[in-house]
């Protein structure tokens, strides 16, 4: 959980504070919203992503278990 936070955080809520510190963005009640869920939506994928990564990696056998079973 700490990746995709820091990613989030950072990288996406980080640049939306950019956009508004520059006046290129302004928030309303619907961009605010808006801004929320894309960035809980991005949070998500990020999650399913590690989730995938991790679930691949653990059906790999340790090269000492594929040896003793073959053996």
């Amino acid at each position: 959980m700490l990746y995709q936070s820091l990613i989030v955080n950072t990288f996406y809520y980080g640049g939306a504070f950019i956009l508004y510190q520059n006046g290129w963005f302004v928030p309303n009640l619907n961009s605010i919203a808006v801004m929320f869920g894309v960035g809980i939506t991005i949070d998500a994928a990020i999650t399913f992503l590690l989730y995938s990564l991790h679930r691949k990696k653990e059906r790999q056998p340790d090269i000492q278990e594929t040896t003793l079973l073959q053996a």
